[in-house]
């Protein structure tokens, strides 16, 4: 579900509609939108139970599900032309780390942008890449500005052998700022959603790129 300013006032406002006798609710969300919701009020909070993470889809599940996928839509006889494959699916989601979201708007747009309406044939990886590395920078950069564009970009490289995943700290090391500086940092991307939060080890919170 999305997240405006508005959420939590207005779960407030449905509070009783949620009590309704013998209702059963369930709601689906990003990760952290049980404390920035359903929580942000006491009077609304306890009336919901903790929060369930599920685990992301691994590259083998995406694989056999764009496999069965292109199996069920197959029809008898006809000669069938994938835009991607399942294993090249995997490849690419691999990349992505669980983010299935971000992963099928890079297959989208990739197939729209490479394949048109006329060009009849499989994607390879490497120029699924290739068109959606400039596609990226060019719209990373608009939503941006230059400056956060390139403190992003050198905290985030150094990252590649973890994912692209970074901390503050790394932010404050790589571009010798303040502790306070790579917060506020961190919290101007947080905010314009180009970045997300994967986990937390300890009080160690790491990001990464999330479009």
């Amino acid at each position: 579900m999305n997240q405006p300013a508005s959420s939590p006032s207005s779960c407030g406002t449905l509070r009783d509609y949620l009590l309704l006798p013998g209702a059963h609710w369930i709601f689906v969300g990003a990760t952290g939108v049980e404390h920035t919701v359903f929580r942000a009020y006491d009077q609304v909070g306890g009336i919901f139970p903790a929060a369930i993470t599920l685990d992301a889809l691994s590259p083998v599940d995406i694989r056999e599900l764009l496999r069965l996928r292109i199996e069920h839509l197959t029809i008898s006889g006809a000669r069938v032309t994938v835009p991607i494959g399942p294993e090249e699916a995997a490849v690419l989601y691999r990349l992505y780390q669980g983010d299935l979201r971000n992963f099928l708007r890079l297959l989208a747009d990739a197939a729209e942008r490479i394949l048109g309406v006329q060009d009849i044939r499989p994607m390879a990886v490497s120029e699924v890449l290739q068109h959606s590395a400039a596609v990226y920078a060019r719209r990373l950069r608009a939503v941006l500005g230059d400056t956060d564009f390139e403190y992003l970009q050198s905290v985030a490289l150094p990252m590649s052998s973890r994912g692209y995943e970074f901390r503050v700290t790394d932010a404050t090391n790589v571009l010798e700022i303040s502790q306070s500086s790579g917060t506020r940092l961190v919290d101007r991307l947080l905010s314009q959603r180009v970045i997300r939060q994967t986990r937390t080890e300890g009080g160690s919170v790491s990001y990464r790129p999330d479009r």
